[in-house]
């Protein structure tokens, strides 16, 4: 192997070790998020001002996700397109009152 190729492999070695990071900081936001937004549903009818606030908290951890995988140049368009849906379904239900 050349030096050339060592130097690529070890690019890659480190740009996967930084991706997988990114994967390990974002996992637990995006189950919060998930599990946020089946709260929401139930508290709708029982509680709207808590189902308010619980769809308010969801849009930090959606950005934190987004800030991750940018800093660690993670290529996710399908998963940072389904972030803005995420973000619009945030700003629809804290909205609703």
């Amino acid at each position: 192997m050349c030096h050339h190729e060592m130097k690529d492999l070890i690019d890659v070695v480190r740009d996967f070790l930084v991706a997988k990071e990114a994967w390990i900081q974002i996992v637990p936001a995006y189950k919060f998020a998930i599990l946020s937004f089946e709260m929401v549903s139930s508290e709708l009818v029982e509680d709207p001002q808590t189902a308010n606030y619980d769809v308010a908290v969801i849009g930090p951890e959606i950005g934190n996700c987004e800030n991750e995988l940018i800093n660690a140049k993670v290529q996710a368009p399908q998963l940072l397109a389904g972030n803005q849906f995420m973000k619009y379904y945030v700003s629809m239900g804290y909205e609703i009152r």
